[in-house]
């Protein structure tokens, strides 16, 4: 079903290459700031 759309859908938009449909970079800043959140937690956690 999905795969009729696909085509049409990366002919339209190419710059879409994830699943996600996000940039790559996109992904690199929530991975990023996932990580500086979870140091922090763990910094505030153990006194740091």
């Amino acid at each position: 079903m999905s795969a009729s759309n696909d085509p049409s859908a990366s002919t339209s938009e190419p710059r879409r290459k994830s699943a996600s449909g996000l940039p790559n970079w996109v992904l690199f800043v929530l991975i990023a700031a996932v990580v500086v959140i979870l140091g922090l937690l763990v910094a505030g956690a153990t006194g740091g």
